[in-house]
């Protein structure tokens, strides 16, 4: 849990950075159980055991859509879940871009969608706290993040012009990354991974 706990406060950080300059909606993808089926039957899988190889498959052919639209894929963050009364697969996340809910709602395929009408801390919050939902009924069952690369890393950009670097790689502590409402917690390691180049974090 503690490792699960500090991946969240990780995604917190890079989510919340990417708010700065990227418009975000909160979103909640559902799954039909007639697409669901036919995703079953198609790939093979089985519903108790591939739940998250599902849900894999249908972001990826998503974007794969988007893309085909807009020449471009969709910037985004998704946690999946399963649903307490029906046992029933969804995502809960963000999307980001002025358009993100126009293709969201243009090219999810396999079931329900609710859109936001914006997004800020408290959603980011509200979103990774799914990463350490301890899922009573379903004991075998562990949610899994599907997003794309680069959230967030707009912060590293910003420190290098400020000249600003950690004296030591090693130190996982200090600095501290500090949210807009002054709650303090310590730098992700993809933002130390990319200030320091490979021979500097040996040292």
């Amino acid at each position: 849990i503690q490792n699960r706990k500090q991946k969240a406060n990780e995604w917190k950080i890079r989510l919340s950075e990417e708010l700065r300059t990227n418009f975000g909606y909160f979103v909640t993808l559902t799954f039909s159980d007639t697409e669901f089926e036919k995703l079953e039957n198609e790939l093979g899988y089985k519903r108790d055991e591939d739940q998250n190889a599902i849900a894999t498959v249908a972001v990826r052919r998503f974007l794969e859509r988007v893309r085909k639209d807009t020449g471009k894929s969709l910037k985004h963050w998704f946690v999946t879940e399963l649903g307490e009364e029906k046992d029933r697969l969804h995502l809960h996340g963000i999307i980001f871009g002025q358009k993100g809910a126009e293709l969201c709602r243009r090219h999810w395929k396999y079931g329900g969608i609710y859109v936001g009408t914006y997004c800020n801390e408290r959603s980011i919050n509200y979103t990774t706290k799914y990463m350490l939902k301890q899922d009573i009924k379903h004991k075998d069952y562990t949610q899994i993040v599907l997003c794309s690369k680069g959230i967030g890393e707009n912060w590293v950009e910003r420190k290098r012009k400020d000249g600003w670097m950690i004296k030591n790689y090693k130190d996982t502590l200090v600095p501290k990354y500090t949210f807009r409402n002054g709650t303090q917690c310590a730098i992700p390691k993809y933002y130390k991974d990319k200030l320091y180049s490979d021979k500097q974090r040996e040292t």
